[in-house]
C-alpha cells in the first residue's frame, strides 16, 4: 500500500468514468480538474491546514472535487443535513471550529487544468467530520483521516471483490457515513459512483452494488427487477425485517444486511443471504476489523476507528490507550461472526425486569406484514415502564393475531402494552433516530393502531 495517493489513482484510472448522473458524466481526470477548480477558490477563500468546511448539502455530486482539495491543503470537511435547524447549527458550532460554511448554491462543477497539492490516502491528518445519528442522544462530531476511511473501504473492497469500473448506487446522503463511503470504496478501485437523489427516480442501468436503508429496498421491490449485472445490495442503517429478506431474495435481489457505525467508517461486518440454504447467525467480520467482548458488550478494534470526536473545538480520542473502542452495543462472538443482541443504552426495567426493546423488534419483524418497528419505554404506574411499539404495516394487518404470536416467543413483560401508528414524517427518512419515537409518545401526538 506503500506510495497509495490521489495522484496515482486518477492518473491509472484517467479515462474511466468515476461518476454519473441523469445529467453528466465525469472521468477521473475530470475529478482531478474539478479538485483543482475548488484549490484555487478555497485558497482565495483563506483556507488552509486544520480549517473546518461545511458544506450543507445532502450531496456531493455536483462538487466532487470539493473533498478532495480540502484534503490537498490538510483542511477538513464536514458534510451537513441541509435541513439542520439554527439550535443544532450552534451546538455544531459550539464544538467544531468552522472557518468556512458553504451551502448547496455555492457547489460548482468548474474545471481547472493545473496541479494538485499530493494527497496521501494512508495519511492520519484530519479530513472529514461526519455526526453520528444521535439516535439516543446528542449527535457528535466524529473526526476521519485518510487512513481511516481508506482503511474501511480495503476491507469492503476485498470482501466483495470490487474491479475497476464497477458501478455503484449512490442514494444515501453524504452527510452519513454510509453514503460518504460510497465514494471512497469506487475511488479506491477505479469504480463508478452512480448518483441518484431518489431511488424512485429510476434505475441506472449495469449497476453492480448497491447501498440502501430497508425504505428504499422496499421501493426497489415495488418498482424495479435487479439487473443482471448485479452482485450485491447492501443493507443497513437499522434492522432488516425478514419478510424483506425472503421477498428481495424471491425476486432475484442479492441482498446483504450489515453491522456498521460512524466511528468505524461505516460497515463492520456483513450477513450474506442465500434463498436456497439457511442463514448462519451472525455477521462475518470484514478484513481489518477486529472484536472482543468485555461483560457482554462489543469492543472494536482496527484502522477505521475514527481519530476522535471534536468536543469544545479540541480532538478527544475515542479509543483506550490499547486501541479498543466501547460500542454500547451487547453483542456474542461465534468465531468470526458478530451477532448483536442490542443497545445497553436501551434497556429499561419493567416491574423488576430488564427489557431489551431490539429482541421485541426483531420478533416484530420477523410477522408477515411489518415493514418496520421500534419499541419504546412508555410511563406505568404500576411496572414503572412497560413497551410500547411503533409499528410501519400492511393496512390489513391483524394486531390480535401479532399479540397471539408474541405471546409463543417473548414473556409477558416484553410484549407491547400498546401500538402505534409508524409516522407519516418519516417515510421519506434516511434514517429516524429512537429518541424522535421516544419524543413523538411523550408529545401525545402517536396515533394508536388499534
Amino acid at each position: 500500500m506503500a506510495g497509495l495517493s490521489f495522484q496515482k489513482l486518477t492518473r491509472q484510472h484517467a479515462r474511466r468514468a468515476y461518476l454519473e448522473t441523469s445529467e453528466r458524466t465525469w472521468r477521473y481526470d475530470q475529478l482531478v480538474e474539478n479538485a483543482c477548480y475548488w484549490q484555487q477558490e478555497l485558497l482565495r477563500r483563506g483556507i488552509g491546514a486544520g480549517d473546518v468546511i461545511v458544506l450543507r448539502a445532502a450531496y456531493m455530486a455536483a462538487c466532487p472535487g470539493l473533498f478532495w482539495a480540502a484534503a490537498a491543503l490538510q483542511a477538513v470537511l464536514l458534510p451537513l443535513n441541509p435541513r439542520l435547524d439554527e439550535t443544532a447549527l450552534d451546538y455544531i458550532r459550539e464544538h467544531v471550529p468552522i472557518r468556512l460554511e458553504l451551502e448547496e448554491s455555492d457547489c460548482m462543477d468548474g474545471l481547472e487544468p493545473g496541479s494538485l497539492r499530493d494527497v496521501d490516502l494512508l495519511s492520519e491528518r484530519p479530513v472529514l467530520i461526519i455526526l453520528t445519528s444521535g439516535s439516543s442522544g446528542l449527535p457528535k462530531p466524529v473526526v476521519f483521516s485518510l487512513k481511516n476511511l481508506t482503511q474501511s473501504a480495503m476491507g469492503i473492497n476485498h470482501y466483495f471483490g470490487l474491479c475497476p469500473g464497477d458501478r455503484w448506487l449512490h442514494v444515501l446522503p453524504d452527510f452519513h457515513i454510509g453514503g460518504f463511503s460510497i465514494w471512497i470504496r469506487a475511488f479506491l478501485q477505479g469504480g463508478c459512483v452512480a448518483h441518484q437523489e431518489h431511488i424512485r427516480d429510476g434505475m441506472p442501468r449495469g449497476l453492480h452494488f448497491m447501498s440502501l436503508v430497508v425504505t428504499q429496498m422496499q421501493d426497489a421491490l415495488r418498482l424495479y427487477r435487479p439487473g443482471p449485472s448485479l452482485r450485491a445490495v447492501l443493507l443497513g442503517g437499522s434492522a432488516i425485517p425478514e419478510s424483506v429478506i425472503r421477498a428481495s431474495l424471491d425476486a432475484g435481489w442479492p441482498v446483504c444486511d450489515s453491522y456498521g457505525l460512524t466511528e468505524m467508517a461505516s460497515t463492520v461486518a456483513i450477513r450474506r443471504h442465500n434463498k436456497s440454504e439457511s442463514d448462519s447467525p451472525g455477521a462475518e467480520l470484514l478484513p481489518g476489523r477486529q472484536a472482543r467482548i468485555h461483560n457482554g458488550q462489543l469492543w472494536l478494534k482496527g484502522d477505521m476507528l475514527a481519530t476522535g470526536y471534536f468536543i469544545h473545538k479540541s480532538i478527544k480520542a475515542l479509543a483506550d490507550p490499547d486501541g479498543w473502542y466501547p460500542t454500547k452495543d451487547i453483542a456474542s462472538l461465534d468465531g468470526q461472526r458478530l451477532i448483536i443482541h442490542g443497545r445497553r443504552d436501551r434497556v429499561f426495567i419493567s416491574g423488576g425486569e430488564n427489557v431489551q426493546p431490539e429482541r421485541i423488534e426483531q420478533a416484530l419483524l420477523r410477522l408477515p406484514g411489518v415493514r418496520q418497528a421500534v419499541v419504546v419505554p412508555a410511563v406505568d404506574d404500576r411496572f414503572g415502564q412497560v413497551a410500547v411499539a411503533f409499528i410501519d404495516a400492511r393496512e390489513n394487518i391483524s394486531y390480535p393475531h401479532i399479540r397471539q404470536q408474541l405471546a409463543k416467543e417473548l414473556p409477558e413483560y416484553m410484549r407491547p402494552r400498546a401500538y402505534y401508528r409508524w409516522p407519516e414524517s418519516s417515510r421519506d427518512a434516511v434514517k429516524w433516530r429512537y429518541k424522535d419515537f421516544m419524543a413523538l409518545l411523550t408529545s401525545g401526538k402517536c396515533v394508536k393502531a388499534e
